[in-house]
């Protein structure tokens, strides 16, 4: 099955003027998809027993992103994820994820057809570890292998057991580099989809970058070096 063209995001009631301008882009860059969003407070017909449960918006964004897939399929990207080009090779994907630094899969950028079956086992899974109030802090849940996830990874990491059509896209195709100016400065040469800028949504810093200062003026130099580049095709 193909993935609908459906782009979700997930906010607050206060957004931050980055959210507005990545959603901007997305509308932009993708204006045949139809583009939901969907508030962290908002009713929901399988999760929102489980979203007073939950600690921080970020967790309830866990849980809504996975509900909204599963019902509706489409695309899912994060409230701080900016378009560059358009997300229509995607669409013959069954389901997918993206890596962060080219190690662990996370549930940023996420897409998958109608009443997928691995993103229910995910939504199954999240909604069973916040009803045994497993959610707590610090928040990290462990594999087999004793290796510590946050908790919308691990989602992930579980399904792959059984799903094993569930694609991992690269880091370089959303800049999903946390913390890793060393992968960051490989993707200098690259053409992603789109970058994530790590802004913290949820967190009462807003926009404030959360990473370190190293990572984001090199974030900011790949988008000024797409910028030119986007200049000079067009001056040709």
């Amino acid at each position: 099955m193909t993935i609908p063209r459906i782009i979700h995001r997930v906010v607050p009631r206060t957004q931050t003027p980055l959210m507005q301008s990545c959603w901007d882009s997305v509308k932009r860059l993708t204006p045949d998809f139809q583009h939901l969003t969907h508030f962290d407070d908002g009713a929901y017909e399988i999760v929102s027993p489980y979203l007073s449960l939950c600690e921080q918006g970020a967790f309830k964004a866990d849980l809504i992103r996975l509900e909204v897939l599963y019902r509706y399929g489409g695309i899912y990207l994060d409230s701080d994820v900016e378009l560059f080009r358009p997300l229509d090779p995607l669409l013959d994907l069954d389901a997918f994820a993206v890596l962060e630094n080219d190690s662990d899969p996370v549930n940023t950028v996420m897409g998958a057809s109608v009443n997928n079956s691995a993103i229910h086992e995910m939504l199954q899974l999240s909604c069973r570890l916040v009803h045994q109030g497993r959610l707590k802090y610090p928040y990290l849940f462990y594999n087999s292998a004793g290796r510590a996830f946050a908790f919308g990874p691990f989602a992930i990491l579980e399904a792959l057991v059984s799903h094993p059509h569930l694609t991992l896209l690269p880091s370089s195709d959303f800049l999903t580099y946390y913390k890793n100016t060393a992968f960051l400065l490989k993707s200098l040469d690259l053409n992603p989809y789109g970058q994530h800028h790590y802004a913290a949504s949820w967190h009462p810093g807003g926009e404030l970058f959360k990473t370190s200062w190293k990572l984001y003026f090199r974030m900011k130099l790949i988008d000024l070096k797409r910028r030119i580049g986007l200049l000079l095709t067009t001056l040709r």
